[in-house]
C-alpha cells in the first residue's frame, strides 16, 4: 500500500508515519523536515508549503495514480488574540492548514478515474474546529475550513470510490501541544 503523508516530520504525522511503516505500507513523506527514519518503504520529499507553488509543483510531476491514500497533516497553530492578527499571519497559516488540502483535492478530481488506485485521503484537522479558545482564532477557522471541505469533496468524489474524511483529534502529546 503506497501512502503519501504531507506533514509527517513530527506530532502526529511522524507517528502515522511510524506506525503504517510497521504495517508494511510504502510511504511518500512529504515534510519541511526529514525525520529521522531509515527504512527501505521511507521515501522523503523535501516541501516548503510557504514557498510558493513547491507543493502544487510536486503534485503536478508526481503519479497520483500510484498512491493508495493521501494524509494531509500540515499544520501550524500560530497562537493571536483578533486584534494582533494579520492579514499576512493568516494567510501564511492558511498555507499550511488549509491550501494543500484544495491543490490535493484539485489534483485529484482531474485525475482519469479509469484504473486509479485512490483509495482514501484523510485530513487531520483538530477539536478547534469546533470550540472557541481566546487566541486560537486563525488555527481554528482554519480547520473548521478544513472539515467543511473534506464534507463537500467527499460529496464530490464518492461516486468515483474516492473516500475523503476528517479526524479532529483533542489534545494529543506532542510538541505542539
Amino acid at each position: 500500500i503506497n501512502t503519501l503523508i504531507l506533514g509527517s516530520s513530527s506530532g502526529i504525522g511522524l507517528s502515522i508515519t511510524k506506525k503504517l511503516l510497521e504495517n508494511n505500507h510504502r510511504i511518500i513523506c512529504l515534510s519541511k523536515n526529514k525525520p529521522n527514519i531509515e527504512h527501505k518503504n521511507f521515501n522523503f520529499h523535501k516541501i516548503d508549503l510557504l514557498v510558493n507553488n513547491e507543493f502544487e509543483d510536486f503534485l503536478k510531476k508526481y503519479d497520483l495514480k500510484s498512491v493508495d491514500n493521501f494524509i494531509i497533516n500540515s499544520g501550524i497553530n500560530d497562537v493571536a488574540k483578533l486584534s494582533d492578527i494579520s492579514t499576512e499571519r493568516l494567510i501564511n497559516l492558511y498555507k499550511v492548514n488549509l491550501f494543500p488540502s484544495f491543490q490535493l483535492l484539485k489534483q485529484i478530481s482531474e485525475i482519469s478515474y479509469e484504473n486509479k488506485k485512490i483509495k482514501s485521503i484523510l485530513f487531520i484537522a483538530s477539536i478547534w474546529s469546533k470550540f472557541g479558545i481566546s487566541g486560537r482564532s486563525m488555527y481554528g477557522t482554519s480547520k473548521a475550513a478544513l472539515v467543511a471541505l473534506a464534507k463537500h469533496a467527499s460529496a464530490e468524489l464518492s461516486s468515483n470510490s474516492i473516500f475523503v474524511n476528517c479526524i479532529s483529534p483533542g489534545f494529543t502529546k506532542t510538541n505542539m501541544t
